[in-house]
């Protein structure tokens, strides 16, 4: 490849770095303000809501680490990714994680919609320790072998990036029918003489209106984390099954990622304003912290 075609991939690279900051910084704030409001909430069942906080968490570490990534190559022209093999391991920890996490939720939703007499009840938090131990045994699992981006062959992490894209897809379609089914339901619940056949109990009410929010809220989140998984599999194809000049796949790569951070930035966004009353609840406490910034504004 000669110099003007590598001067223009390199500068490709900075600007796809450089508009990232943009939603990688915004992606940070709205993080950390997810998982306070999730902290301080009471409406979601605690299985769902520590799954959540977990997602936020795993963004937050993913957009800080793209954000030192960028600044290193803006400055320095080095990759933080080569230079430092533990922020390398931390960050394919993360992304896989990431990942992951809209298949802990979609198998959550199922749960709580074909139990929703009782899963209201439930107040234990063992089905998120169960699954988050699942992906810590995977993620070990996967960092005893060889990175791909290294090696340049197919491994653990490889197998799951394919396997996770086939599962998304049936996912998506898994859950479109769990929502209908939730609205049928309640519809019933609301319906005097499905009442007379079925007798639907209050604690099943509220959780299946509860699925409905959580239903409406997770739409944008399982379309942004099939997009995730669909770009983390171009980089797995193009890494281990093709040799691409190393210029050429940096700049398709850089790419990637902002997608990647748009992404998380649009899951964070939507969890909150998506679900009825969590987007009350903030606006509530953005009214709030405005009145309090207007009361103290000093006096002219």
């Amino acid at each position: 490849m000669n110099s003007t075609t590598t001067t223009i991939l390199d500068n490709l690279v900075i600007v796809s770095n450089s508009i990232e900051l943009f939603p990688a910084f915004l992606a940070l704030f709205v993080a950390l303000l997810n998982v306070w409001l999730l902290f301080k909430s009471y409406i979601l069942h605690l299985n769902l809501k520590i799954i959540l906080i977990i997602q936020s968490f795993i963004i937050f570490i993913f957009v800080f680490i793209r954000i030192l990534a960028i600044f290193s190559y803006l400055l320095y022209h080095t990759s933080i990714y080569y230079q430092y093999k533990f922020i390398d391991n931390i960050a394919t920890c993360v992304l896989i994680f990431g990942n992951m996490m809209g298949h802990i939720i979609i198998v959550e939703r199922t749960i709580a919609t074909l139990n929703s007499v009782k899963y209201e009840k439930q107040k234990g938090p063992w089905f998120s320790i169960f699954w988050i131990s699942i992906m810590v045994i995977l993620i070990i699992i996967g960092q005893t072998t060889p990175t791909f981006i290294v090696e340049r062959k197919f491994n653990f992490y490889v197998l799951i990036t394919h396997i996770a894209l086939g599962i998304s897809i049936v996912e998506l379609i898994v859950f479109s029918i769990l929502h209908l089914n939730n609205q049928k339901r309640f519809e019933q619940f609301n319906d005097i003489k499905a009442n007379y056949t079925h007798k639907y109990k209050l604690s099943e009410r509220y959780q299946l209106q509860e699925n409905i929010y959580s239903g409406k809220q997770l739409t944008p989140t399982f379309i942004f984390h099939l997009i995730n998984i669909l770009c983390s599999n171009i980089v797995v194809i193009l890494s281990t099954y093709t040799n691409l000049d190393t210029d050429l796949l940096s700049s398709i790569i850089s790419f990637i990622f902002l997608i990647h951070t748009t992404c998380k930035l649009g899951i964070e966004i939507t969890v909150i304003t998506f679900h009825p009353l969590l987007n009350k609840k903030l606006k509530i406490y953005s009214q709030n912290l405005k009145n309090y910034y207007l009361a103290n504004l000093p006096q002219k």
